[in-house]
């Protein structure tokens, strides 16, 4: 995403939850859902062979 945009909208429900810079939302994401999803998304062993 870094390398694809400058702001970040985070989406649950068709709510945004978060918006911000993708700098800040990567690095330090406020809202509990955005930081469940970062530690999704680097989570390499969660993701089936």
């Amino acid at each position: 995403m870094r390398a694809l945009s400058h702001e970040i909208l985070v989406m649950k429900d068709g709510e945004i939850v978060e918006a911000g810079s993708t700098e800040r939302v990567m690095t330090a994401p406020e809202h509990p859902y955005t930081r469940a999803l970062m530690a999704a998304a680097f989570d390499l062993a969660a993701v089936p062979a």
